[in-house]
């Protein structure tokens, strides 16, 4: 295999396996939760992981070309994976913004006044 058909079958695994994009997309959203990665980089982040994984996808079905018949079972893991951890961001964001909101809110007229001290 020459390093064209190398890099056409990294293109082709690329545009194939959605599921790792949602993977992806859904660790830098945890990475930002956790200010690992700051808000303006995540799609620096984001397209380095891609990067990443089209290379080691690529290099692991050259190697290993039985790869690709279980490729799509792969992907379809992967999206479910991504979905989870969006799903688990969302939650235990909304749990952690819960306290800063009520913080901010506290005080203002209609939101945040509170008539159980009268």
């Amino acid at each position: 295999m020459s390093l064209e058909q190398l890099l056409a079958a990294i293109f082709g695994l690329v545009v194939a396996v959605p599921g790792f994009a949602l993977l992806l997309s859904a660790l830098v959203n945890v990475l930002k939760v956790f200010k690992i990665v700051p808000d303006g980089t995540a799609e620096m982040a984001f397209n380095i992981l891609n990067v990443v994984v089209a290379v080691a996808l690529g290099l692991w079905a050259y190697f290993n070309p039985a790869i690709l018949d279980k490729l799509p079972a792969l992907d379809s893991i992967a999206g479910a994976v991504g979905n989870l951890l969006m799903v688990l961001i969302t939650i235990f964001g909304a749990s952690l913004l819960k306290g800063k909101a009520y913080t901010s809110l506290k005080g203002l007229p209609l939101f945040g006044f509170s008539h159980s001290k009268k």
